[in-house]
């Protein structure tokens, strides 16, 4: 063999080193890609493990908030012990009131405009000693049609509670005849005898006790929400600690 023969022999293994240099180059490419895949995977469990994590907190929380929301959400309203349905047709509260009897208990279905925590900033005044048997209901037949509209609406519900809860038949009657022809030829005012509710009209929202006797003070839905945070007070609902 001679020289220029050994040279080619020297240079082709020259090569073969050379290729195999870079496939073992490759190799260690190759499991440095794979290593970087296993790296990948596993950090994309990680992340699914914490998104998984999170959203199972985040569904907690919600749940936890809705279980406090809960009755909010199916339309059920809770006031002490007492527990309020609305309805969203009628849109009332109605409250399933329990009432003792020497026989026994009889439940009565009662409809309110509002709920008792709705009503707290009715300011209330006097003494109250309860209704007598015979009562009277009357209104200041000179406010004005807006006012008057109200009045009839609570005057109308104040009926149907009494009715309904203490099987009384109420009067209606006016603080004067004045105006309103329909009203019966006698007034009936909180005059320290009478016993009943009187619904006057003015700016400032107030009911005050006259021993046996209520007067409502007020405009508009004030007249609808003073007739039932003074039911809630007849049925024990809601206590007023201190009379102004």
């Amino acid at each position: 063999m001679d020289d220029k023969d050994k040279k080619i022999l020297d240079d082709v293994k020259k090569i073969e080193e050379e290729i195999k240099k870079i496939e073992e180059s490759k190799d260690e490419e190759v499991k440095e890609l794979e290593g970087d895949v296993k790296k990948i995977e596993s950090l994309n469990v990680k992340i699914f493990s914490v998104v998984v994590i999170f959203m199972i907190i985040v569904l907690s929380v919600y749940f936890l908030l809705n279980g406090f929301n809960f009755s909010k959400n199916n339309n059920i309203y809770h006031y002490g012990l007492y527990t309020f349905k609305y309805d969203d047709k009628t849109k009332l509260y109605s409250l399933d009131y329990e009432k003792n009897y020497p026989n026994g208990s009889v439940i009565y279905k009662v409809d309110f405009s509002y709920l008792p925590q709705n009503l707290t900033d009715i300011k209330i005044y006097g003494t109250f000693k309860g209704l007598k048997d015979n009562f009277n209901m009357s209104f200041q037949p000179d406010m004005n049609e807006s006012n008057l509209a109200h009045v009839k609406v609570a005057l109308l519900d104040a009926s149907r509670k009494f009715i309904g809860l203490y099987k009384q038949y109420p009067n209606v009657y006016c603080t004067n005849n004045s105006l309103d022809v329909s009203c019966p030829n006698v007034s009936v005012y909180c005059d320290g005898n009478n016993s009943g509710l009187v619904f006057y009209e003015s700016n400032n929202t107030r009911i005050v006790f006259k021993n046996n006797c209520v007067e409502f003070y007020g405009s508009d839905y004030d007249f609808e929400r003073m007739e039932n945070l003074f039911f809630y007070y007849l049925l024990g609902i809601v206590k007023f600690d201190k009379v102004k």
